[in-house]
Parts: structure tokens; sequence; C-alpha cells
């Protein structure tokens, strides 16, 4: 991390006058300009952690995660809102907040949606393949044989 001063800063004029009413020479000066550096970079780096650390929380996507909040917040014009995501909840109240907005109070779309639900009391192909030849009989009979092909004929 880096420490810059910025020179139009009316803190630095007051400081430079205190030290200059207390004699302090330009070595004593910068020490103490030093000092304050290194304390605001350490807790920069501390507040950097403690983001980090709470992104990793949301798992492998935690940085695509933010990013499509701060998009989302940017393109509803509250961008200044960007600055209150501290913690993974904070992020997950977000995209909750979103989702509500998005979908108007109404349900989320879901790709399972697409394709009929498999009929109740089937089994799929792979389960059939586990079960034993008994198993496979009393399975089938539960069903109306009749719809099936004997032979290569087709029953009505």
């Amino acid at each position: 991390m880096q420490f810059d001063i910025k020179s139009d800063d009316p803190l630095w004029t007051q400081a430079r006058s205190w030290a200059l009413k207390h004699g302090l020479s330009k070595e004593a000066f910068s020490e103490g300009i030093a000092l304050i550096a290194g304390d605001k970079i350490g807790t920069a780096q501390a507040v950097q952690n403690a983001r980090n650390a709470e992104i990793a929380k949301l798992g492998a996507t935690g940085t695509a995660r933010v990013t499509a909040i701060n998009t989302w917040l940017d393109a509803m014009g509250v961008g200044g809102l960007k600055g209150r995501l501290f913690t993974a909840a904070d992020v997950q109240a977000f995209e909750g907040l979103i989702t509500r907005f998005t979908s108007q109070g109404g349900a989320a779309p879901r790709s399972s949606g697409r394709e009929p639900p498999p009929p109740a009391g089937k089994v799929s192909d792979e389960q059939f393949a586990k079960m034993s030849p008994r198993e496979r009989l009393d399975y089938t009979r539960q069903f109306d044989q009749s719809q099936f092909q004997r032979n290569g004929d087709a029953r009505n």
C-alpha cells in the first residue's frame, strides 16, 4: 500500500504551522509524518484484509457477486451505496433486494420447470438397470401393460 500526502489538504498546512511554532526540525516533522502514514497504511491494510475475508465467505464467486451488485447499483443510479458492502451478509442482503426488485415480487424463473417432472412412481433407466429381475417384475406390474408392445405388435 502507498500513502500520498495531498498538498491541498488543510491539515498539512496546520501541521507545518504547528511544527514551526514548536521548533520541530524538518527531520522530526518527517518522522512524525512517517508515523501517521504507517498508521494509515496499517489501517487500510486491516480493512482490506477484513474485506477479503468477507468475500472469501461468499465462495469462489464472491468477487463476481460483489461486482454484479456494484454494476446494478450504478445502473440504478445509486452507486454511492457501493461503499456499504462490508460483510458477506451485506452482499447476501443486497442480492435479496435485487432479486425482489427484478422479479417485481413474482417467483424467479427456474430452468428446471422447462421439462415436465417424471411421472409419480416411475424410476430412471439407471435405477431400473440396478434392480434385480424380481424387483423389475414387481415394478412393471404396477403399470398398465396394454400400452406396451409384445413381440413387435403395437397395442392401443
